[in-house]
């Protein structure tokens, strides 16, 4: 099993190859850097064999600097073409388990934009699952806490399971499932007494309940501890993950058509754009 691991050194954060490190445990490591299409393409071949020798160099700098041992570590340097092409190939080739990517922006930062092209189209592809982290993201910030899997109760999530517990199985951390309810309905505006609505919204937990217990079940994650809680997915996902301190948040797809996302963006896709930790999104089966 292996790792693709995308380096962009076009920025300075060596973040993929420092989550890899820990992620990957024993498993080989692929770092991949992708050469802008349009340099590729009006270099000399001379040329061309100097920028891929400079970004070699370049590459076994990042994996010397993030602490991964050179006999579990291929370099390799895409010369044009899109980076999610060269990425998702190589990730089929090898059998990959998954894609380590960076997002744009740090934790915090007041920009528009945070992902970078790259990221989001390999999220819309999701060739394999992807691993996108804080590009400020060092060793000792990797949380401590159990690897964790967001389920809706609704979508196919063997993937994601799998995924999940794969990774905690090879760095030794629990795998738990969180599930935020949607609060369906205020007080304020239903326009019954306190003691009714609380009733109503029992009622609607225990259904609720039931249903992700059968969900659970159909996936076989009936096993899996589980953090029940109400409130917005994406501010109280990102909550319940630094509470937890995880060092890795699963979600599946829901694989969304391109009219949904003009409109819509998924809960995974939200989440690596502005979680302070690791987020993967796994494909559906």
């Amino acid at each position: 099993m292996s790792w693709i691991v995308h380096v962009d050194l076009n920025t300075e954060s060596i973040a993929p190859a420092i989550y890899a490190r820990w992620a990957a445990h024993s498993a080989s490591i692929a770092l991949v850097h992708v050469v802008d299409g349009m340099l590729a393409s009006v270099a000399s071949v001379q040329e061309q064999e100097q920028i891929q020798a400079g970004a070699r160099a370049a590459l076994a700098k990042v994996a010397e600097r993030a602490g991964l041992e050179p006999d579990r570590v291929d370099l390799h340097v895409g010369l044009g073409g899109r980076a999610e092409d060269v990425l998702s190939e190589l990730a089929e080739k090898r059998g990959a388990q998954g894609i380590i990517t960076a997002r744009q922006s740090a934790f915090g930062d007041d920009e528009i934009v945070h992902l970078g092209g790259t990221t989001r189209r390999l999220l819309r592809r999701l060739p394999v699952p992807v691993v996108v982290v804080p590009p400020e993201l060092v060793a000792e910030g990797i949380g401590e806490g159990p690897v964790l899997l967001a389920g809706d109760g609704h979508h196919d999530a063997r993937k994601a399971k799998t995924f999940a517990t794969n990774v905690g199985t090879a760095v030794g951390r629990e795998t738990e499932m969180v599930h935020v309810f949607p609060k369906p309905f205020k007080p304020g505006a239903s326009g019954l007494p306190a003691a009714a609505w609380a009733g109503m919204y029992e009622r609607y937990r225990a259904q609720q309940h039931a249903k992700l217990e059968r969900w659970m079940s159909a996936f076989s994650m009936g096993e899996m501890k589980v953090h029940e809680v109400d409130g917005d997915p994406i501010a109280t996902l990102t909550a319940i993950g630094r509470q937890l301190k995880t060092p890795l948040l699963v979600t599946a797809s829901r694989e969304l058509d391109t009219a949904s996302r003009i409109f819509n963006s998924s809960v995974g896709s939200q989440l690596a754009s502005l979680a302070p930790f690791p987020v993967a999104v796994a494909p559906k089966a």
